[in-house]
């Protein structure tokens, strides 16, 4: 359905539809250079390999089956720096991105033909999120929606928020920096990834 803040058309998701697109992806530890002039999310030009496993994936729509093709992008561990941000676990931002060639359609629900955005938190010792600010039933209510995905203690949150840009002439078309409107969330069901304290070392001492 429609999220709240998008800034997609009034008719886009009014219905309450949804576009589920289940991907099985692959997060590489082989850096990448994007092409210039870099993604601003992703903290510019260079970046991880991200692989999608299949060619291709399926969503079911009025007329039956629908193939969506779907290409791989790059990822990113970033530090959370904000002021007073809450770091404990050893969270991290999580960014990766998405090429959809074609788009994808699912009644009123349109993915744009291009690259989407992957916003998420993972962390880099789950048995730290028990130091998570608030009560004890916000800490139990963040360790239940964390996937573990290696046996060191990494872990992503399981849902994550979906972007695209929304660059146009009231922006100079990004040159002042990207305007993202809200497409919807991610849902992780099961992961593995490469250590994350590594990558933000590099990024720390870049």
């Amino acid at each position: 359905g429609r999220e709240r803040g998008t800034m997609m058309e009034e008719s886009w998701a009014a219905s309450g539809a949804r576009l589920l697109l289940p991907v099985n992806l692959s997060f590489s530890r082989r850096p990448v250079e994007i092409d210039f002039p870099g993604e601003e999310s992703l903290g510019g030009r260079r970046a991880r390999r991200l692989d999608v496993l299949d060619d291709s994936v399926t969503l079911v729509g009025p007329a039956g089956e629908v193939r969506v093709d779907v290409a791989g992008g790059a990822w990113s561990a970033l530090p959370i720096d904000e002021p007073g941000a809450d770091r404990s676990g050893g969270a991290f931002k999580l960014r990766f991105f998405l090429d959809f060639p074609s788009g994808a359609e699912r009644n009123d629900v349109t993915l744009p033909p291009g690259r989407v955005f992957f916003s998420g938190v993972g962390f880099a010792d789950v048995a730290g999120v028990t130091e998570w600010s608030g009560d004890e039933a916000d800490r139990s209510a963040v360790r239940r929606s964390v996937v573990r995905v290696d046996g060191a203690g990494n872990g992503l949150m399981r849902e994550g928020r979906l972007t695209c840009k929304r660059n146009g002439p009231l922006n100079l078309w990004g040159s002042f920096g990207d305007t993202n409107a809200i497409l919807g969330r991610y849902r992780v069901d099961s992961a593995e990834m490469p250590a994350v304290e590594r990558e933000l070392d590099a990024v720390d001492t870049a």
